[in-house]
């Protein structure tokens, strides 16, 4: 008889905290697998592979040393979660493995035999604890309880992980319920890409877009993206007030694709609203962006400033 999901969870969410503090892993940032898997000791290859997506070696059999192999051709994210996957079976069952499937879409009781349901459910606990997902909401300032589609999203680009493995995951941590899960399941991430920076925004529909809602306190962040990707810059301004956000200084291998000011659902007389930048990262390397708050009629300095430094 299968394991509950429950106990699933249960046994997956205890040994990733375990090899999140086996191997030093700050449970708080972004998680890289393969980084952990070298830790462990595992050679890791990448090779286009035929109707499997990884495949692990122990070292009885790969000459003395473990092995994972990783299918290319997927998308970088599930070549992530493959990654993690494949660590569980190294950590745990020490034993050939070829997986034609390590990220499910459909989940079921008897689709999957236990021990390829604990390494699923390990990839995900061991990518996304539970640290990093409240950590990445809170810095978006959103809320669990009321995520629509691109607030679901919004978190995706610097967990490195897919967006429907996303969603069921917060299924599983229970920030949101089997409904809502279900309804955000069905969503196609293209389409929340499309609504988030429109058409031009990313050249790749594999690649990500970062979402960067600035505080009121904060003056610039570090931004961690991929060659392709595009970010979204929010930041709050009043137009009624004449100051007015602009691209100031725009590096190189950066291209501003959209700029435009959103105004709140409920207008009010000189009401604050948004000011949205789309930038697309073409280059790889450190790439800077300022953005000055300033009147466009005035040759004065600006009276804020906000500094982006990128690292594609």
């Amino acid at each position: 008889m299968a394991l509950p999901w429950q106990q699933v969870h249960l046994i997956a969410a205890t040994e990733a905290a375990r090899a999140h503090r086996e191997m030093s892993v700050d449970p708080a940032r972004p998680i890289d697998p393969f980084a952990a898997l070298d830790r462990a000791g595992v050679l890791v290859f990448r090779r286009r592979l035929d109707g499997v997506a990884g495949l692990y070696l122990p070292g009885d059999v790969a000459g003395g040393v473990p092995g994972v192999l990783i299918n290319v051709a997927h998308p970088p994210t599930k070549q992530r979660f493959t990654a993690a996957h494949e660590l569980w079976h190294h950590r745990r069952d020490r034993e050939v493995v070829f997986d034609t499937e390590t990220e499910w879409i459909a989940r079921g009781e008897d689709h999957h035999a236990d021990r390829e349901r604990l390494a699923e459910a390990f990839a995900a606990w061991f990518l996304m604890p539970r640290q990093l997902v409240t950590a990445s909401l809170a810095r978006l300032g959103l809320s669990a309880a009321r995520l629509d589609a691109e607030g679901a999203y919004a978190p995706v680009p610097a967990m490195e992980t897919s967006y429907v493995a996303t969603v069921h995951h917060l299924g599983d941590m229970r920030l949101i319920d089997q409904a809502t899960r279900d309804r955000l399941a069905r969503i196609l991430p293209q389409r929340i890409k499309h609504g988030l920076g429109g058409p031009g925004a990313t050249e790749d529909a594999w690649k990500d877009i970062h979402v960067v809602r600035m505080r009121g306190d904060e003056r610039g962040r570090d931004v961690r993206a991929k060659q392709g990707d595009a970010l979204v810059i929010e930041a709050s301004e009043a137009p009624s007030s004449g100051y007015v956000w602009e691209a100031a200084a725009v590096a190189p291998g950066l291209v501003l694709v959209g700029d435009e000011f959103l105004a709140p659902d409920a207008p009010t007389l000189g009401g604050r609203g948004w000011h949205r930048f789309i930038i697309r990262v073409d280059a790889p390397g450190h790439q800077s962006l300022r953005l000055d708050l300033r009147r466009p009629w005035e040759t004065r300095p600006a009276v804020e400033s906000l500094q982006f430094d990128i690292t594609a």
